[in-house]
């Protein structure tokens, strides 16, 4: 008989159940590995898309802010234009009334001079003073055409202050009593050295003074107050007077501003307080205001 052997052949490699589990181990593990980097990558991805959508959301929102802000500031510039168109236009009415009243006293007299030269002596201090009121108010604006260029300037020397204010209110004092208005000077017993332009600062407290004349009703005070603060010198004029709004004081030494209403018969031109913030700056000082209606004001 023919003989038989069986032989048993191992399964191959592959075949093997430990390979094919390690196998799908390894696939499955790649699998997850490239699953895990494409997800990686995939939520860099969303990062840098966010932060591109971020970032270019904050430079939409910086832009839209800026555009709110260079609308409102022109919407500011606007109104300022417009605020002052207004403010030209009351100033030239203001002018031209100002001019008017004086040069009109001025013709009167000089018409009637035709009655004889009599006539015409009799009102020459009226004239003198009409003069000297149209001077004032060209030398005013000069004086702003001047400051406005930079080529105003000031030449200071040492005064005695005291002396100063009272030769100044000495020349005030006549239109306050016709007024009933009482004019006080309080000044310290040692005496005030200060450097200062006489001509300019006259201007400035000449400013104040006939300011507050205008404005006080009869019966009412103003008292000028001269200190000594540490190394400066400080005036301080106060009045009884009818005051200020308070809506009008943050613009009160701007440049043609009034603190009255259109068709207040008291005269001005705005520029008397704006010219002596200006010179009084020019000095090294400062002036403010305090004002409460029906009790009066305070520079």
């Amino acid at each position: 008989p023919i003989a038989e052997q069986l032989l048993r052949i191992p399964p191959r490699l592959i075949e093997r159940a430990s390979f094919q589990a390690i196998a799908a181990l390894v696939l499955l593990g790649m699998a997850a590995f490239v699953w895990r980097r494409r997800d990686k990558r995939n939520k860099a991805d969303r990062v840098r898309l966010q932060n591109m959508v971020a970032s270019r959301t904050a430079e939409i929102n910086e832009q839209k802010f800026q555009a709110e802000l260079a609308r409102d500031e022109i919407t500011r510039q606007a109104e300022r234009l417009r605020t002052l168109d207004r403010e030209k236009r009351a100033f030239f009415a203001n002018i031209s009334h100002e001019l008017r009243t004086p040069l009109t006293m001025l013709l009167g007299p000089l018409d009637q001079f035709r009655d004889g030269p009599q006539r015409l002596a009799e009102q020459a201090p009226l004239m003198h003073r009409n003069a000297r009121r149209l001077n004032r108010l060209v030398e005013q604006l000069l004086d702003l055409q001047r400051i406005e260029g930079g080529q105003l300037r000031i030449s200071p020397e040492l005064h005695d202050l005291v002396a100063w204010a009272a030769s100044l209110v000495d020349l005030f004092r006549p239109l306050a009593d016709q007024r009933r208005i009482e004019i006080r000077l309080e000044r310290p017993e040692e005496g005030l050295l200060a450097w200062f332009d006489r001509g300019q600062m006259e201007k400035v407290l000449g400013n104040l003074l006939s300011n507050a004349i205008r404005y006080c009703r009869a019966g009412d005070r103003v008292c000028i107050e001269l200190a000594r603060d540490d190394e400066t010198a400080r005036i301080r004029m106060e009045d009884t007077g009818p005051g200020i709004p308070a809506g009008h004081l943050p613009n009160l030494f701007e440049r043609f501003y009034r603190a009255t209403e259109p068709d207040s018969p008291i005269e001005g031109t705005g520029i008397g307080l704006a010219l002596s913030r200006d010179l009084i700056q020019l000095h090294g000082g400062d002036i403010a205001v305090e004002s409460e209606p029906g009790t009066g004001t305070t520079f």
